[in-house]
């Protein structure tokens, strides 16, 4: 293994992170183009003798059976060398490299730890009280520590709940070209949902009537004393 780029580097779509050993594949390339050089050769002779009727159709259909195999031979060695280049799948931060120089790889093993921060996706838990009130694409209003706000829009709700919290994960994206939003950072999350006439009172003047229905009290033309159920939004 070799690598071209160093941790914390910005990387783009397509650029090469770890190098591969060639080893054999370079003289597995030249020996299958070789043969494919030869079956060609070998499939055009048998062509024209077949045409003057000097060599039967099953032997012309074993030459080209040969060629074609000889052909996907190469397609697998070119293919094989391909992969020795092992790129980046999309832009990003190269977070982690997670070889070191001379490491063997298998087929399947971790190279590199890439985080696309742009956009950025902020997870908050809804209760399930509240995930009525949210759609998808609704305004988000985003406070970070830093002080700065950010606004964002719903792009993602789970319909499946959390069994211990009972809530419902939702997701909204940020952008963030400039990589300022760094993961893992904590923030405040403010949904802003369809908008209802309210009056704002202290909770202290809340009270139950008789059969435990809460509202506020007041007093009317008469010096009565009226009470006005009440739902708090």
């Amino acid at each position: 293994v070799s690598m071209d780029l160093i941790e914390g580097s910005m990387v783009d779509k397509g650029d090469v992170i770890v190098h591969l050993s060639m080893d054999g594949r370079k003289a597995k390339l030249d020996d299958a183009k070789a043969q494919v050089k030869f079956h060609e050769i070998s499939y055009d002779a048998a062509e024209e003798l077949s045409k003057k009727q000097f060599k039967s159709p099953v032997k012309l259909a074993e030459e080209f059976a040969s060629l074609e195999a000889v052909r996907a031979a190469l397609s697998i060695a070119k293919l094989d060398i391909t992969r020795t280049r092992i790129k980046a799948p999309f832009e990003g931060t190269l977070e982690k490299l997670l070889l070191d120089v001379g490491d063997y790889v298998h087929v399947g093993d971790a190279v590199a730890h890439i985080v696309d921060l742009d956009p950025i996706v902020v997870a908050v838990e809804v209760t399930e009280r509240e995930i009525s009130q949210v759609e998808m694409g609704q305004r988000v209003k985003v406070l970070l520590l830093s002080g700065e706000n950010r606004e964002g829009n719903v792009s993602y709700i789970s319909r499946s709940g959390n069994s211990e919290t009972r809530t419902f994960r939702v997701e909204v994206k940020l952008e963030n070209a400039d990589y300022s939003i760094a993961e893992g950072m904590t923030a405040d999350v403010t949904l802003l949902t369809n908008p209802v006439s309210a009056h704002y009172i202290s909770p202290a003047i809340l009270t139950l009537d008789d059969k435990g229905i809460l509202g506020v009290k007041s007093v009317d033309a008469d010096q009565l004393v009226a009470f006005h159920p009440v739902q708090i939004v």
